[in-house]
């Protein structure tokens, strides 16, 4: 299972593993920290995860990256068809 620990803000510090018994391993709390179980999957995923006392909210989103810069897939196979020209070319020319 897993974790978040807190710190008394409310604000993620680590990640962490718990046993079946909820004990915390390789991590000490600190003064002023706490265990959250609740939804940590969601937090983990979070830039900035904040604990409520309910719910996690993310007070900084992860920035959206435009992957989408490239050639468009008209443009791909546009190229794709010119190469398979060229090609068939030089095999012509070969023979």
């Amino acid at each position: 299972m897993f974790g978040i620990i807190i710190n008394e803000q409310g604000y993620k510090t680590a990640f962490v593993c718990i046993d079946e018994n909820d004990n915390i391993l390789h991590y000490t709390l600190k003064e002023n920290e706490q265990l959250i179980k609740n939804d940590w999957q969601i937090a983990n995923a979070m830039g900035k995860p904040k604990w409520t006392g309910t719910e996690w909210v993310d007070e900084e989103p992860p920035k959206q990256i435009d992957n989408c810069t490239g050639p468009t897939v008209e443009e791909q196979l546009l190229a794709t068809q010119k190469m398979v020209l060229s090609l068939q070319e030089q095999i012509i020319d070969m023979l």
